[in-house]
């Protein structure tokens, strides 16, 4: 199911045992294939996902890449993709994930091909709250001092210099990709694209994995920042956790004051 083909774009998706997600996933990237490289990572016993690429591609005549991972992390699958790909750029839409506009994605490529960027950002729209309002005035907000705070599915990168950072940093297990969207603000001139292009579905992420992400974003910070970024991203990450733990406390009381209310 390889596609052998030079493409300028791979779009990787990673996933496991979650064939309705990617399925919605799929079906949203049908027809992009004519321009778009389809790339999907799964761990060898998923077999349920291999039947379904198999019925996928036989049904719509398209070629996928294929790709397996070793359950060693999300990060590492994602690296085994972009090994994988293609394309001149990737970009990674997780399971869930939809195409917002063919049109927009097929201009998008387009962009790609006349500017030949580094690395960029274009607009998402979210499932669950308010788009982050990207513009080129903020993005070096969220960048640096909000702790790579981008959605990955709306930053794209070029393969080639994406592969000279050693790809995503697998020692982190939550801000892998915060760290490396760092390093290409720090290194490359970002293309912004005011384009909508993708819609990204609810995240699976607890509390004990945002206070887990403030402390890899604390670690993040303290290496690849320096001088007034790396103070504002500091200050950015204490407000974030203080922020959490007021809540929990206003949580907590509430709880304790309902109970004095029902006796």
């Amino acid at each position: 199911m390889s596609n052998k083909a030079h493409t300028s774009l791979s779009i990787i998706t990673v996933t496991a045992f979650d064939i309705p997600r990617l399925t919605l996933t799929m079906n949203s990237l049908i027809g992009t294939e004519k321009f778009a490289e389809l790339v999907v990572i799964y761990p060898n016993q998923d077999e349920d996902t291999t039947l379904f690429l198999n019925h996928f591609v036989q049904k719509h005549n398209i070629n996928i890449v294929i790709g397996h991972d070793d359950n060693l992390g999300i990060y590492q699958a994602m690296n085994i993709g972009a090994k994988l790909s293609n394309g001149n750029y990737i970009v990674y839409w997780n399971s869930g994930d939809l195409c917002a506009s063919r049109e927009n994605l097929f201009e998008f490529i387009q962009n790609l091909q006349t500017i030949k960027p580094a690395w960029g950002v274009f607009q998402g729209k979210f499932s669950w709250r308010i788009s982050q309002e990207l513009t080129e005035k903020n993005l070096r907000s969220f960048c640096l001092h909000r702790g790579g705070y981008l959605s990955h599915q709306t930053v794209f990168v070029s393969k080639k210099n994406f592969l000279s950072f050693g790809g995503f940093d697998e020692t982190y297990t939550i801000a892998a990709d915060a760290k490396i969207i760092t390093q290409f603000w720090l290194k490359y001139k970002c293309l912004f694209l005011n384009l909508p292009i993708v819609n990204i579905e609810f995240p699976n992420y607890s509390a004990k994995n945002h206070r887990r992400g403030r402390i890899e974003n604390l670690r993040l910070a303290s290496e690849t920042l320096s001088g007034l970024n790396k103070s504002i991203a500091f200050v950015n990450i204490l407000a974030s956790e203080i922020a959490f733990a007021n809540r929990k406390i206003i949580s907590i009381l509430k709880k304790r004051l309902d109970i004095l209310k029902s006796r």
